[in-house]
């Protein structure tokens, strides 16, 4: 017959490996969800981005072009949001674009590597 202690003991180390089966478990479920989270998260940033559009390389374009002034008075002068809010706009939508990359980066959700691909 088997004894009654052997019973207990093997009752113990079942209920143990049940808490820790369920503790690796719950652990895996809460490393998936950040990850999807994280996934998520750049993906929509990247769609909103979409730097693939002809549209942004032309406002790129034309923000590049825009170099003929020396100094941060001369650009007011002549790009300012109320002179010129069409260049203003474009210069605008390139601060966004980028910094919304930076914040990426900075929040690790994307690496650099993924960033210069693009």
């Amino acid at each position: 017959m088997v004894d009654q202690e052997f019973l207990w003991t093997l009752q113990a180390v079942s209920a143990v490996a049940t808490a820790i089966g369920v503790c690796i478990a719950a652990t895996y479920y809460v490393i998936t969800l950040r990850n999807t989270e994280k996934i998520r998260r750049r993906d929509m940033v990247f769609q909103k981005l979409n730097p693939n559009m002809i549209q942004h390389y032309q406002i790129t374009y034309d923000v590049v072009r825009m170099t003929d002034w020396d100094t941060l008075e001369e650009y007011y002068k002549k790009y300012s949001r109320w002179v010129n809010p069409e260049a203003h706009r474009k210069v605008v939508y390139l601060f966004n674009h980028y910094n919304a990359l930076g914040i990426l980066l900075k929040d690790k959700i994307v690496d650099s590597e993924q960033v210069f691909k693009l």
